[in-house]
């Protein structure tokens, strides 16, 4: 008898402490997943960047790799879901942050477009590769999204390793992720 009170009070110390560590983690996990996540809104579309740079890409400590390296880099990752009842065509670009590029004093200090490579990955499908110089009016893609769906993104952005490529010491690149809804509504932040 004494045995049996023994093995159920081990049985309920046990369970209680992986209650707390459940709770624990659950909470951990959650205040993490919130500091990280920045809402962006346009007409129909809710885009959701899930780092806590948002939608701002930038490569401060340049140096060339090869394609196969650079498609290993820091993912900048967001998601878009169509909340209207009906499909929604988008363009997804990557422009300059002049506003970042002025406030760090980085005017003429800009790694050459020619120099920088980007991917974009839709969903589960092939990374796509791009010369930043050959993307015309720095549009990465143009989409269509039924109502009701949702995509996720991965973009990187790196500097090509190229025989051409001049020093890079003190060069950078800032730039933005931006959506524009029907070729008119660009995404804002969503402030909560």
């Amino acid at each position: 008898m004494r045995k049996h009170k023994y093995l159920l009070k081990n049985i309920l110390m046990i369970t209680l402490i992986l209650g707390i560590a459940a709770i624990a983690t659950y909470q951990i996990y959650h205040k993490f997943v919130h500091e990280r996540t920045t809402d962006y809104n346009s007409e129909s579309l809710e885009i959701t960047f899930h780092e806590k740079t948002g939608n701002k890409v930038t490569i401060i400590k340049a140096a060339g790799v090869t394609d196969s390296v650079g498609l290993s880099s820091k993912a900048y990752t967001f998601s878009i879901k169509n909340n209207s009842n009906q499909k929604v065509k988008y363009k997804l670009l990557l422009v300059d942050d002049n506003d970042t590029i002025e406030e760090d004093n980085c005017l003429g200090k800009e790694i050459p477009k020619e120099f920088l490579r980007v991917s974009i990955k839709k969903n589960d499908q092939k990374a796509e590769i791009y010369s930043f110089d050959e993307l015309e009016n720095d549009i990465l893609s143009n989409e269509e999204i039924k109502n009701g769906e949702e995509k996720e993104y991965a973009i990187r952005v790196w500097v090509t390793n190229s025989t051409d490529l001049p020093s890079l010491t003190n060069l950078h690149y800032h730039g933005i992720i931006q959506i524009l809804e029907n070729d008119n509504s660009l995404a804002v932040k969503w402030e909560k």
